[in-house]
This record gives structure tokens, C-alpha cells and sequence, in this order.
């Protein structure tokens, strides 16, 4: 059976991948924005927050690698 934690996984990269892929400002450009928003910084956290927690028992380099690849992935599509 497998832990609890890892349960958690499917519906973490659904999550991060559902609320990244619905436009929420249809209307705003789509450029690089050289000003860094503390919300969205805090948005991002909260959202990779439960990827994290299911790969808690994992090493700090390798939720770092998944989430960095996860988060380049979409922001290359």
C-alpha cells in the first residue's frame, strides 16, 4: 500500500497544472515582466505547497528538481 503522502501526488500536479493552464487575465499581455509581485510569488508557494508535502519524505534536492521541472515545463508551454 502505498503511504499517504504519495497519494497526495496525482491531485497536487493536477492541481498545479489545471490552475496554470486557465488564462486568469484574458486580457493582460503575455511578456516578461521585469518587476517581481510578492503575491504571486506567495500564490506559487501555496500552490507547489502540497507537491511538496507529498514528496515530503524525499530529499530537499529532489522536491526542488520536480518542482523546477514541473514549473519549467509550464512556463515553457
Amino acid at each position: 500500500m502505498r503511504p499517504a503522502r504519495l497519494r497526495l501526488l496525482p491531485l497536487a500536479f493536477a492541481t498545479i497544472l489545471v490552475t496554470t493552464a486557465v488564462p486568469v487575465e484574458l486580457g493582460a499581455d503575455a511578456g516578461w515582466r521585469s518587476t517581481l509581485n510578492p503575491w504571486d510569488i506567495l500564490q506559487n508557494l501555496l500552490l507547489y505547497l502540497p507537491l511538496g508535502f507529498a514528496l515530503g519524505r524525499r530529499s530537499l534536492r529532489a522536491i526542488l528538481l520536480v518542482s523546477g521541472l514541473l514549473a519549467l515545463t509550464i512556463e515553457i508551454s
